[in-house]
């Protein structure tokens, strides 16, 4: 159940919302701290680490654990619950229900479990350690598998009023199991082939994993102008968020040529990715034409064409009117 969609940004984390007022709704959050922190703190809990990034060899099993650290003035009562998701659009994870799971190629929830209850009570600034042990099956398939640890609980609402809302927050879970392939494709679009100023250029860098495990592919676009220089290199993928198998994601990055750009401009993004280091290319052509050197390049047109078609003739009368003078002066001569 697999279509090609942006995967999820895992340098971000998810929060997934459910309000228990008399008119519900469910609201889909992102929070963009970086993975490199890896503590996600939201309304009262703080969840350590929110990204879990494992590798898992053919036939073994792993133990890891997660930190919950109650910053609010109450006690929570926390449900633990391992989840599968799908990566939805613009990397918005889509959580799939209790009552299923992932496609067995990618499903990591079945292979969690957990070692503490599966609900507990955490007291103001106490934390709580969740350990659990990843058990693959006989027949786990190489590659990624990916799911979630969602801690439910209820907690104050974020508008400030007496209302509580049911929360979920989950630490997401990448797990490198066996033997991974590394493999993608990179397609460069730029939202303008001729300009007539100087203007910004959006970039959209869509990278498509066909490997089996989940790559962050990192690089730069290579702007060079008509003579071969480069004169600019925007960054791609600076946060390096992950692209899970088989799903494509787009990085948009931006240009801003200077006010002297003319001509035509190469566009080349190299991306690097996987352990092994691979390359994925693709290359546009931009025509940046300012107006005012177009008026300027008129001008000089004009102007020749006009000596081409009138200033010969004003040229040969010249040289027509200064023999006449000539040949009056040679008469004036002899009649004296």
């Amino acid at each position: 159940m697999f279509s090609v969609v942006p995967s999820f940004v895992f340098a971000q984390q998810a929060e997934v919302v459910k309000s228990t007022s008399p008119t519900e709704s469910t609201e889909l959050v992102d929070s963009t701290q970086s993975a490199s922190e890896n503590i996600h703190y939201v309304r009262g809990l703080e969840i350590t680490p929110f990204l879990l990034d494992l590798d898992v060899e053919k036939g073994k099993e792993i133990k890891s654990q997660i930190d919950l650290t109650n910053r609010s003035l109450s006690p929570l009562i926390i449900t633990v619950t391992p989840r599968d998701f799908l990566p939805g659009f613009e990397g918005q994870p889509e959580f799939v229900p209790d009552t299923q799971i992932n496609d067995p190629t990618f499903s990591l929830a079945s292979w969690i479990n957990l070692e503490s209850p599966t609900q507990f009570t955490i007291q103001p600034d106490q934390t709580f350690r969740v350990p659990f042990t990843l058990n693959p099956p006989v027949n786990a398939e190489d590659g990624t598998h990916y799911g979630a640890l969602l801690f439910s609980y209820v907690g104050s609402s974020a508008t400030g009023n007496a209302s509580e809302i049911q929360q979920s927050v989950g630490t997401i879970i990448l797990v490198r199991y066996g033997v991974g392939r590394e493999n993608g494709t990179a397609s460069l679009f730029a939202n303008k082939k001729i300009m007539f100023n100087a203007d910004k250029v959006t970039l959209e860098n869509k990278f498509f994993n066909t490997g089996n495990v989940h790559v962050q592919p990192k690089g730069e676009v290579y702007v060079s102008n008509m003579w071969g220089k480069v004169v600019a290199t925007p960054f791609v993928n600076r946060d390096a968020a992950n692209v899970l198998p088989k799903t494509e994601r787009t990085f948009i990055n931006s240009w801003y040529p200077s006010s002297f750009a003319f001509g035509r401009y190469t566009l080349e993004s190299v991306l690097t990715y996987g352990r092994t280091r691979l390359e994925a290319k693709d290359k546009v052509v931009i025509w940046v034409l300012p107006f005012y050197y177009l008026i300027a390049i008129g001008v000089a047109l004009a102007l020749v064409l006009w000596f081409i078609f009138h200033g010969r003739h004003w040229h040969k009368r010249r040289v027509i009117d200064r023999h006449y003078r000539k040949l009056e002066n040679e008469s004036s001569k002899q009649g004296q």
